[in-house]
């Protein structure tokens, strides 16, 4: 074979990884959709399970325990993927991601089994997944980490676009609003209809046999490349400066011998607690002033796409330019919009849903710039591994904004206190040497 057929073969094959790990980080990305999920559930749990009095606030923790599973089992995908190569990992980590949901089916009578169920074990196997489609991409597109990088993590963030309106029309196709108020927050409103309720039940079957179909299609072209070198950095820019053996990638025993390590893992945490509550209380926040579920749904279903290319936008930058400065501007930004985020109710519908859309589009650039940082300074050949470890950091972020959410505090507490952690990231990162 001709080198110019070859090249074409390779980056036709190239091609068909990242679209692979779109398709796996689709399914992935469906923890973006657990904010659309959360009135139905809620609603499901006060009428026919414990605990009767239960509030968005509180689901949270299910969120919190899905956040703890994912960042345990990034580590532990990456160690199977050594063992059975990236495919087989997937497919085991779709079961258990489909079982998670699947057996929600017959948990939703009672909150804690929830939390096993459609938190953690729901997870678990999605961390098993997560990693591995970007280490496979990167390995074909060694020079692109940022690009590539974006555009498999893209799928997560484009997940709402599909599985909002999916979820949506499956389980309120009369386009029912929620109507029985809470007798401790009048605000506060649940659906009561039965045969809305009964679908809600049934949606976790549907979703679960969905999940797990689609990454069953997404292993097949997972596929690493094996003749690169595995530690490649832009022009002009620096990896950061560890010692290292052999081709230049830090194993993780060296990783954790690296105080930059913390810093990252420091500002990744704070940027992580601001993604959970977001993510899974804007519907409810939005509910207290908008009382319109379909809107509510169209705001999850139009962020996506911005969560999807601000993935592939602040990538491309940080390809082009220093990672530093694309990183630092990013957190910037999501401070600023988290800190202003109440003044979207004084401009009703319109005004919220460009504010839900401007977060979910930093969203995009803390999943996709931190992976490729990961790449870039520590090496390609164990990154499922050491961004494994990375992101560990969400574990603690997802205990901490569920514990803060149970401090029955308004929303605008919230926020605060959120956008103070992601300051401290921007701190963090502006006296990070890289």
């Amino acid at each position: 074979m001709n080198t110019d057929a070859l090249s074409r073969r390779r980056r036709f094959l190239g091609v068909l990884v990242i679209l692979s790990g779109f398709l796996v980080h689709l399914v992935d990305g469906t923890y973006y959709t657990f904010g659309n999920m959360s009135p139905y559930i809620v609603s499901y749990l006060r009428k026919y399970g414990h605990p009767s009095d239960i509030t968005p606030q509180k689901l949270v923790w299910v969120y919190a325990l899905l956040e703890i599973g994912l960042s345990v089992a990034v580590y532990v995908g990456g160690q199977i993927d050594k063992k059975l190569g990236p495919r087989l990992t997937v497919l085991l980590g779709g079961l258990l991601l489909g079982a998670g949901v699947a057996l929600t089916y017959f948990t939703i009578v009672s909150y804690w089994l929830v939390m096993l169920t459609y938190g953690l074990l729901f997870g678990f196997g999605m961390g098993v997944t997560y990693s591995i489609p970007m280490a496979c991409a990167m390995s074909w597109w060694p020079n692109r980490e940022g690009l590539v990088t974006g555009f498999v993590v893209a799928g997560s963030g484009a997940s709402a676009i599909l599985f909002d309106q999916v979820q949506t029309q499956y389980i309120n196709p009369h386009k029912q609003n929620p109507s029985i108020p809470d007798p401790d927050n009048p605000d506060q409103k649940y659906f009561g209809d039965a045969d809305l309720l009964h679908r809600v039940k049934t949606s976790f079957l549907v979703l679960g046999g969905t999940y797990f179909a689609m990454l069953v299609i997404g292993s097949i072209f997972l596929i690493k490349r094996k003749d690169v070198s595995t530690n490649i950095q832009n022009e002009g820019e620096p990896l950061i400066q560890s010692e290292s053996d052999g081709d230049g990638s830090l194993t993780p025993a060296q990783l954790l011998r690296d105080k930059r390590f913390y810093m990252l893992w420091t500002a990744f945490f704070c940027l992580g607690q601001a993604v959970t509550f977001i993510s899974s209380l804007f519907k409810a926040y939005g509910l207290t002033f908008i009382n319109d579920d379909h809107f509510m749904a169209l705001v999850g279903s139009i962020s996506s796409p911005f969560n999807a290319l601000g993935r592939i936008f602040w990538g491309f930058l940080s390809d082009k330019f220093s990672l530093r400065v694309v990183l630092l501007s990013m957190c910037a930004i999501f401070t600023a919009l988290i800190l202003s985020f109440n003044v979207s109710m004084l401009g009703g519908k319109p005004v919220f849903a460009i504010w839900v859309c401007l977060l979910f589009s930093c969203f995009g650039g803390i999943f996709c710039l931190f992976p490729a940082l990961t790449a870039r300074a520590f090496g390609q050949t164990h990154f499922s591994s050491n961004y494994g470890l990375l992101f560990s950091s969400q574990m603690f972020g997802a205990c901490l904004s569920a514990s803060l959410s149970l401090l029955n505090v308004t929303y605008n507490v919230l926020w605060f206190s959120s956008a103070g952690l992601t300051f401290l990231a921007v701190l963090l990162i502006y006296f990070l040497k890289i």
